[in-house]
């Protein structure tokens, strides 16, 4: 299933409240991804779980 703008614009407004270093840590690994999310934004990773690989990939370049 698909994120909404919504969804993806809560994901990413919570990796910009972080400091540069803490959200650096997060994006560096899908591991860390997902791990940050499960415990952030539980729903949100329970509907792209199986997806997380390609949304991880988008998400990182959100920040390059």
């Amino acid at each position: 299933m698909a994120l909404t703008d919504y969804e993806k614009q809560k994901i990413i407004q919570r990796l910009e409240d972080l400091d540069d270093v803490a959200r650096a840590l997060i994006l560096a690994s899908i591991d860390a991804f997902a791990e940050w999310l499960a415990n952030v934004l539980y729903e949100i990773f329970l509907k792209i779980q199986h997806a997380l690989s390609k949304f991880w990939k988008w998400l990182r370049s959100q920040f390059d």
